[in-house]
């Protein structure tokens, strides 16, 4: 049996990256391809998918590909499109990439008649934390900019996202960090105008939700890690002294299209 792993070393982004290649799997063989999750909470937003069979069961065989960084990517190709061209379109699939997916999430969030963007800073974990957090001024400054439009700042994330916040005055915000599930969270993600986020899982979530946003990196990897979405603008700044100066002027100017 074909199958894909979820491990515990690559998490919500890097299985998102890998929902198009599974749709079109699934499109090849006529049923919904196998996938073992070893991150439980991850499973819960693919619960209604109809081209993934979640596997209670972690089988013997080793799987086809784990959902992680790709392996021979040709030169700025994303992720996304190195597991379709290797695993999708060497078996024949001729249509062109589907979407990525997450399943549609309920929360309780009521953002009512008012614009509400979210805005999240995520993978702040110790490993990743010195290449993918964005300077809090500049998160400081997207909430200051969003109060002064009128427009109602939603802050999402986990737990240990909180003390990332702390910093940063979040007066006439709505702030949920640390206080919805997982799929709660995607749900308010999904009832938000758009999004303001740097390089995490939840970007991925965005994208395959089709939502406008704007993503700003720091030293991952841009072309290794972009989603193919076209609502979602991107800006690049390696030099953290530089950040607001560089950010700001991005914020401006998302902030006047939408």
């Amino acid at each position: 049996m074909e199958w894909c792993l979820q491990d515990e070393k690559n998490q919500l982004g890097s299985f998102i990256m890998v929902t198009p290649t599974l749709r079109a799997l699934s499109e090849i063989s006529g049923n919904p391809f196998p996938v073992f999750f070893s991150t439980p909470k991850i499973s819960q937003l693919f619960q209604k998918c109809p081209f993934i069979r979640i596997l209670d069961n972690k089988p013997t065989s080793p799987p086809l590909f784990v959902a992680k960084r790709a392996h021979n990517r040709k030169n700025k190709e994303s992720n996304y499109c190195c597991f379709f061209r290797q695993y999708a379109q060497s078996r024949g699939y001729d249509k062109p990439m589907p979407l990525p997916y997450v399943d549609e999430c309920h929360s309780d969030f009521d953002p009512g008649d008012k614009k509400h963007i979210a805005v999240f800073q995520g993978c702040l974990s110790n490993h990743l934390i010195d290449k993918k957090c964005i300077e809090s001024s500049v998160m400081s400054y997207v909430l200051k900019r969003l109060n002064k439009k009128d427009i109602i700042p939603v802050i999402l994330g986990s737990e240990r996202d909180k003390k990332f916040w702390r910093e940063i005055d979040l007066k006439n915000s709505v702030d949920l960090t640390g206080k919805e599930s997982l799929i709660e969270c995607v749900g308010t993600l999904s009832k938000c105008d758009a999004f303001i986020s740097n390089d995490t899982g939840l970007y991925h979530v965005a994208g395959a939700l089709g939502l406008r946003g704007l993503v700003m990196w720091y030293k991952t990897p841009f072309h290794d890690n972009k989603a193919p979405c076209k609502r979602i603008s991107h800006k690049i700044c390696s030099n953290r002294k530089k950040h607001y100066k560089v950010f700001s002027r991005v914020i401006d100017n998302f902030l006047e299209e939408i």
